[in-house]
């Protein structure tokens, strides 16, 4: 068996979700901002469904996958991050950031926030948008299995309920993979996509 344990459905693979999204109220004047920053989809869909004038705005993105959500939203002017986190993208674009009015829209809790590195450089403002409510599946997850684990969240709300050493772990990157207990083993694809994790894990099943 091959579970995911996010939220995302992905074909060849037993959803199994661990964590659930609550999106948050807030308020912004979101038309006074020269530019966005989203670090994950679920930024992009609190506020499409708030001020979808956002749009218009200049659109800073973590991934491809925020920015194939952002286009498809109507979103034209976009700078995909060629770096995988927050802490690298924000390295690469903080030059163009000086002096600019900057809305940061993210979940209550992250990894790394990108405030302490930029506040000083333009006029910062952040929605906490939404935050990972831990959770567990219906059903009992088959012991041997691969797990694909796609965040530090879901790692500490599988490990609520579940032994890690009775699974094959898949992690989609480093940053999730240093959530983990020391000793736990795991594989992790080139590039951080749910897909590659699948098909990876699909390879690992024929070699057993």
């Amino acid at each position: 068996m091959i579970y995911t344990l996010g939220e995302d459905k992905v074909n060849g693979a037993i959803s199994a979700p661990f964590i659930k999204t609550k999106y948050l109220d807030y308020f912004c004047e979101i038309d006074s901002f020269d530019i966005i920053i989203f670090t994950s989809k679920k930024a992009i869909i609190s506020l499409d469904e708030k001020y979808p004038s956002w749009i218009n705005k200049s659109i800073y993105t973590v991934g491809e996958k925020s920015k194939e959500l952002a286009l498809s939203k109507g979103a034209k002017n976009i700078i995909s991050s060629q770096k995988k986190t927050s802490f690298n993208m924000i390295k690469e674009i903080k030059q163009q950031l000086k002096n600019k009015k900057v809305l940061y829209v993210r979940a209550k809790k992250v990894v790394y926030d990108i405030k302490e590195a930029i506040k000083s450089i333009c006029q910062f403002e952040e929605i906490i948008a939404y935050e990972t409510i831990f959770t567990k599946p219906s059903f009992e997850l088959e012991k041997g299995s691969i797990i694909i684990l796609s965040s530090p969240s879901i790692i500490q709300s599988f490990a609520r309920f579940y032994d890690m050493r009775e699974f094959k772990i898949i992690v989609i990157g480093k940053n999730t993979a240093k959530s983990l207990d020391d000793g736990i083993t795991y594989n992790m694809p080139k590039s951080p996509s749910i897909e590659l994790c699948v098909e990876m894990a699909k390879q690992i099943e024929l070699e057993c």
